[in-house]
């Protein structure tokens, strides 16, 4: 058992975690993508981590768990929803479908045309925070990703349907929420899940209900999906 930090922010605040066992599948489990808006979802991934911690039995022995609680702390009080640069880092990833302005419903927090300018970035990957997921992803093949973040009380994996399917119908029913295979409300561009799920690994997003922390639900979906992965 380890700490690391796996890159640094806009802000050059460190994006610290931790890291349990030494197998050859390396598995990411992380979210708060959207800073001060996500503060349960962090409470909940500080919640695994101290499992995790406290419990390093319950990592396969052909697993090594990296747990990073917190991927926008430069937002954690600003509580915009944004980085420092005001980019949606879950529109920030490199997926086929990242665009430059983003969406949102009308009259929502992109306006009343529902566009956001510039939300995904000057590019794929222009933040220093998406940049350190991918180096992290990509420098070790990691076959899964668990994403926690919080608004909606859905699951979903890559829109349409992807690898992680399986376990985001069975995430749903444990949490009592809803899967959404398919959302066509707008356009969802540059999320990480799809981005993850484009390298060949299986990616679940997990949105809790609005300040819930369903700590045990969460251990539970976090041991199963180091299990299935």
């Amino acid at each position: 058992m380890r700490s690391i930090v796996l890159g640094t922010t806009v802000l050059d605040n460190e994006l610290r975690g931790t890291q349990i066992g030494d197998g050859p599948r390396h598995v990411l489990v992380t979210g708060a993508l959207h800073g001060g808006h996500e503060e349960n979802a962090l409470t909940v991934l500080r919640e695994i981590e101290r499992f995790f911690r406290a419990n390093p039995d319950q990592v396969p022995n052909d697993v090594t768990l990296t747990i990073v609680p917190l991927l926008n702390p430069d937002d954690l009080t600003v509580r915009s929803g944004l980085n420092a640069n005001g980019v949606d880092l879950d529109r920030n990833f490199g997926s086929s479908n990242w665009s430059y302005d983003t969406y949102g419903q009308r009259g929502g927090r992109c306006g009343a045309d529902g566009v956001c300018p510039g939300g995904g970035g000057a590019g794929p990957f222009s933040e220093a925070e998406t940049r350190a997921v991918q180096r992290y992803v990509q420098d070790n093949d990691v076959v899964g990703v668990l994403i926690i973040g919080s608004c909606c009380a859905i699951t979903i994996t890559r829109n349409g349907g992807g690898r992680g399917e399986s376990l985001a119908i069975e995430f749903a029913d444990l949490f009592g929420y809803e899967y959404v295979r398919l959302f066509d409300g707008y356009p969802l561009t540059g999320k990480m899940v799809d981005w993850v799920e484009e390298q060949g690994a299986i990616g679940v997003e997990i949105s809790l209900r609005d300040g819930s922390t369903p700590f045990g639900n969460a251990i539970s979906a976090a041991r199963r999906f180091l299990a299935q992965t």
